[in-house]
């Protein structure tokens, strides 16, 4: 049980138990129902702190509380291994946030090239029906959607969003590189 926290909305899994995907959808999620999403995102800065003025003052400490209960939010989500990534950094929530990103998207091609193996190894056995084998196809399909990064920085310098098919190609002449040397 020391791996579920319970929240008012629902129970949830530390990272570590669940995947990154799942994991940061589901706190992203959370993080906006308390009104603290735009702080983990960077969008949210605090104020510059003005001595003559306790307004000012007021902001910056009411930032910081939001920022510590988000972060301490996150922080209480991680199992032991991911809080070493975290642990210098937990006084600032924008860059905890993304060093997880970090660190977890670099398995991300690795995971998305299995996929892709899987699919091209998919084959018709006397035991299956024909609707086994789209099934297959299917579910195969939606881990490689799922894997697929939403936003990538392309050579030029220039963001795109989703997958394209200069990307497919590169993806699939390697593996068939790396299938000719098996």
């Amino acid at each position: 049980m020391d791996n579920v926290i319970s929240t008012s909305h629902s129970l949830m899994l530390k990272l570590g138990v669940i995947k990154y995907a799942e994991w940061e959808k589901s706190m992203y999620r959370h993080l906006m129902s308390v009104g603290r999403a735009q702080i983990v995102k960077g969008l949210e800065i605090c104020s510059k702190l003005k001595e003559s003025d306790p307004h000012s003052l007021a902001a910056v400490n009411a930032y910081q509380l939001h920022s510590d209960k988000a972060a301490g939010k996150i922080y209480q989500w991680l199992d032991k291994g991911n809080k070493i990534h975290v642990d210098a950094i937990q006084d600032n929530l924008a860059t905890m946030w993304t060093k997880l990103c970090e660190v977890h998207s670099k398995s991300a091609p690795n995971m998305c090239f299995n996929s892709l193996s899987n699919l091209f190894n998919i084959h018709p056995h006397d035991n299956k029906t024909l609707t086994q084998l789209c099934t297959c196809v299917e579910g195969t399909m939606q881990r490689i959607h799922v894997l697929c990064l939403p936003a990538f920085i392309g050579p030029n310098g220039v963001t795109s969003s989703g997958y394209t098919l200069e990307m497919l190609d590169n993806e699939l002449s390697t593996m068939a590189m790396l299938h000719a040397l098996l």
